[in-house]
């Protein structure tokens, strides 16, 4: 059967296992794209063999295996379900795992949509925001295989961000909801929620990046959306590296919450800049932070298949697959898109707009 469209869902993917770590924090560092590091060569070896074991501890303490690969295969499969009878025209439709830094690999993702024939081939971030060293360096990624392997292109198109699509606001709506109603009744309309974006270094803000604009919108809008009457506060998690970064730190506010008393009955931590679980929720918050806090500390639910969030999950999936569908329909380029950072020196940011916008 001919695959009519296939959708490589991009992201920075995750250690298989535990041993894997070593590999992925080397792929990370060797990423011109994500780490401006000097001494490459030298640092990147030395760096993932030192932080290895610290990433390792990790996953043995989530299960030994990687959420994020779980759900987007989940989720990619329950997506093309509902695309094949939302857009007819359309199917079969097929997803793709192309991860950046782990199996499968963007290059593999695409080598097996082209055995299979597919006739048109759509790249879906799974970052709603857009930032140049995360879904950026996917998109040069996948441009690149085009550029070495220049014969049989199919039809491609891209989906580079979708932080303020209208699908995506009401489903995280509802993840909020469901985060609130963990709290007992009396306090559930005081106690604090951080909305906590992943943090980027801030040569990467400076240069011109997107991100910190798109995730403050994304956050605006659920804001509006819900009707929100929280205290609300904006903090930045899971810096990693050296630099200066995106402050103030998600770790910081908490503590600063928590010895001012506002904290008292609890807070509400709402990260924005996932689809589904992985390690930065599953460690970082639910195990690293919840063990060091005294006070009750809650967060959105990701969009998971569990029983208990199937309205969650089916949410984000009808979302998903709304993306796609108007995608479709438009099929233009994005023209945000075509804008790059107006300090950009990098050729493969230039080499992967010819290839997806012409």
């Amino acid at each position: 059967m001919t695959i009519k469209t296939g959708i490589v869902m991009l992201n920075m993917g995750e250690p298989r296992f535990p041993q894997e770590s070593r590999d992925y924090l080397f792929n990370i560092l060797n990423d011109k794209d994500f780490a401006n590091l000097v001494f490459r060569s030298i640092l990147a070896p030395l760096i993932s063999r030192i932080k290895s074991k610290s990433l390792e501890k990790k996953y043995n303490m989530i299960g030994g295996e990687s959420p994020l690969r779980k759900w987007t295969h989940v989720q990619g499969s329950k997506m093309c379900e509902i695309l094949d009878v939302m857009s007819p025209e359309t199917s079969p439709h097929k997803y793709y795992v192309g991860f950046r830094y782990s199996p499968p690999f963007t290059h593999d993702a695409i080598s097996s949509a082209l055995q299979d024939g597919v006739e048109r081939l759509i790249f879906f971030s799974q970052y709603p925001q857009f930032s140049c060293s995360t879904s950026g360096s996917s998109f040069n990624e996948a441009a690149d295989f085009f550029i070495k392997n220049p014969s049989n292109i199919p039809q491609i198109s891209m989906i580079d961000r979708w932080y303020d699509h209208p699908s995506y606001i009401k489903s995280y709506v509802t993840n909020l909801k469901m985060g609130l109603e963990q709290v007992d009744a009396s306090v559930r309309d005081k106690i604090p929620i951080i909305f906590s974006p992943h943090s980027v270094p801030m040569s990467v803000v400076i240069r011109g990046d997107s991100y910190t604009l798109e995730a403050t919108s994304t956050i605006h809008d659920i804001i509006k959306e819900n009707g929100t009457r929280n205290p609300t506060h904006l903090a930045w998690q899971s810096k990693s590296g050296c630099g200066q970064w995106m402050e103030p730190d998600t770790n910081v506010v908490v503590d600063s919450l928590i010895e001012k008393g506002r904290g008292v009955n609890g807070i509400l931590l709402a990260p924005v800049s996932f689809t589904c679980d992985n390690v930065e929720t599953s460690y970082d918050i639910d195990i690293a932070m919840k063990k060091r806090l005294e006070q009750k500390l809650y967060r959105v639910p990701s969009f998971n298949d569990q029983d208990h969030f199937a309205q969650v999950f089916m949410r984000l999936i009808e979302a998903l697959a709304d993306i796609v569908v108007d995608h479709i329909k438009g099929n233009l380029p994005n023209e945000r898109y075509r804008q790059q950072c107006h300090q950009c020196m990098n050729p493969r940011c230039t080499e992967s707009r010819r290839i997806f916008l012409t």
